[in-house]
């Protein structure tokens, strides 16, 4: 599967001078794609296999228009390496194309055509019309689905010796990808949340570090997945799943407020869709004592009331039509 040196590392940023015009430099790049639109000239060479089709991809790159030296776009000046599932269309399509040609650890230059970038209207005054792009890559990690499928078929007993930062990674990756998911399709992201719990369920450990290093993978995709059912108005997941990850936060001698809170808040939003007032504020009563000054908190607080005041009004009106169909009429 991994290796423990596999995981994510923050990539040290290369140096590259690409001052003039693309002319000068294409001659030492090859074509990638049918239509030579896009051009490739390896820099540093990488290990392992191609990065195969819908991998799941962690990289750095930036790049730069013709006759500029200063980039347009970096992840090194953000210092946050860049994540996307590969063919999913969430990232420029030259550097979606660019990372199958590529492995991990390899570091390469690219010329993209303006199609394979920001168009022919480009994004001015960044990106000028037709422009092309030459774009620098960093490959830091990928994962692909053989890497989890080969997890899930292995034997109780052989998934005891893999060790557990790699689960977390597989993990992870998962959980990273619903999250990519998770605008556009919900019911995806739901799944792959839930393939990361069960993943991180059925894992057994060795002593207190490693309980506490799964445990803490283990609520962020409770989390993730309590906002998924949410939105899918899966009502009773979300209150079940915001129950599990409040037991293992509470476990903790050093209980994480925020997370506790938010989870609280979730739950409380579970009920409220249900029109279970009443539970919906027992919620966020106990959030409200993690986090007396979060600001969603008391938004939610104000939407409850809200709700609370609209029931009141509905319900007095349902008993006035009740008494007047029974023949009550009110004192004068």
């Amino acid at each position: 599967l991994w290796k423990a040196d596999e995981l994510d590392t923050i990539g040290i940023q290369p140096e590259v001078h690409v001052g003039g015009a693309f002319k000068q430099l294409e001659k030492d790049f090859v074509p990638i794609t049918d239509d030579k639109m896009v051009l490739k000239k390896v820099t540093k060479h990488g290990m392992g296999p191609l990065i195969p089709k819908n991998a799941y991809v962690t990289l750095h790159y930036k790049y730069y228009v013709e006759n500029n030296d200063e980039p347009v776009d970096s992840s090194w000046l953000r210092n946050q390496p860049v994540r996307f599932s590969q063919g999913s269309g969430t990232i420029l399509p030259a550097i979606d194309f660019a990372v199958i040609t590529m492995k991990k650890g390899e570091e390469a230059l690219f010329i993209a055509h303006f199609n394979y970038c920001y168009g022919p209207m480009g994004v001015p005054p960044r990106i000028p019309p037709k422009a092309r792009l030459l774009i620098q890559i960093q490959i830091l990690n990928y994962i692909n689905d053989d890497a989890v499928i080969s997890y899930n078929a292995m034997a109780p007993d052989d998934k005891r010796d893999v060790p557990l930062e790699q689960v977390l990674v597989i993990a992870g990756e998962l959980r990273r990808k619903g999250n990519e998911l998770f605008k556009g399709k919900p019911k995806l992201a739901y799944n792959k949340f839930l393939e990361a719990i069960n993943l991180l369920k059925d894992r057994s450990v060795k002593d207190d570090q490693e309980e506490s290093l799964k445990n803490d993978e283990l609520t962020k995709s409770l989390i993730n997945i309590v906002h998924a059912s949410l939105n899918l108005a899966r009502t009773n997941d979300a209150k079940k799943y915001a129950d599990e990850a409040i037991s293992i936060l509470k476990k903790n001698q050093d209980v994480n407020r925020t997370s506790l809170a938010k989870c609280l808040l979730l739950k409380s939003n579970a009920f409220h869709k249900e029109s279970k007032l009443d539970e919906a504020q027992k919620c966020l009563n106990e959030a409200i004592k993690y986090e007396p000054g979060d600001e969603l908190l008391r938004e939610a607080l104000a939407n409850l009331a809200k709700s609370q005041e609209k029931a009141n009004i509905v319900r007095d009106a349902t008993y006035k039509n009740m008494g007047v169909k029974m023949g009550f009429r009110s004192a004068d």
